[in-house]
């Protein structure tokens, strides 16, 4: 396969680098709350990469509800079938009241293009048409880094060049982490087997 990723092309975060980019994250969005003088009615992590945030900010920013929901990127087979982020959980449809003007934070590990972000965020906004969404990531990609739909404001602990538009001087200038990132809690041979799975859909979609 062309360009294919070995273990060489990943970086292995450290917890002392995960606590750092915590800390960033929970002081930011602290001043936002205090500037902006409102509070968070729950934590919506995306399973699996969001889990371990939103514990750590649920702790250092009081929040105690958690309603998590689930996406997986898949190919499930047949000709017409995408590589994408499939639905397993959604945890708020246990809300009784859908129409409350909740504010959620919602929670992701790696943010690269967005794609399962967006799409949870969309089911969110359309369950909770009231809801103000904010969003956080520990990690997320430099060229990716616009505002998404439906949410007030986003924060990020460390900037990435997954999608490889930065070159390596550019990546050392802007501190950006210039490999796929692997979180502390995360399998390196199953992070590399997904990303060579992605390429491999996209590069029999060019040919």
């Amino acid at each position: 396969m062309d360009n294919e990723r070995t273990i060489n092309d990943f970086y292995l975060m450290p917890w002392e680098q995960y606590q750092e980019a915590v800390e960033y994250l929970s002081t930011n969005i602290s001043e936002f709350i205090k500037q902006n003088e409102i509070s968070f009615d729950f934590i919506v992590p995306i399973l699996r990469g969001g889990g371990v945030l939103s514990i750590s900010l649920s702790h250092s920013l009081n929040i105690f509800r958690i309603f998590p929901v689930q996406y997986k990127y898949m190919h499930l087979g047949g000709s017409d079938d995408e590589y994408k982020p499939y639905e397993w959980l959604f945890s708020l449809n246990q809300l009784e009241d859908k129409f409350q003007e909740y504010n959620i934070l919602v929670t992701e590990g790696n943010h690269c293009t967005g794609q399962t972000s967006q799409m949870c965020i969309n089911k969110i906004k359309e369950l909770l048409p009231n809801s103000k969404i904010y969003y956080a990531s520990v990690g997320r990609d430099y060229s990716y880094t616009q505002k998404m739909n439906y949410t007030i404001y986003e924060w990020w602990g460390v900037l990435t060049n997954e999608s490889e538009s930065l070159a390596q001087k550019q990546c050392d200038e802007l501190s950006v982490i210039n490999k796929f990132i692997v979180y502390p809690w995360e399998n390196v041979y199953e992070e590399l087997e997904e990303v060579n799975a992605s390429m491999i859909y996209h590069n029999n979609q060019t040919e």
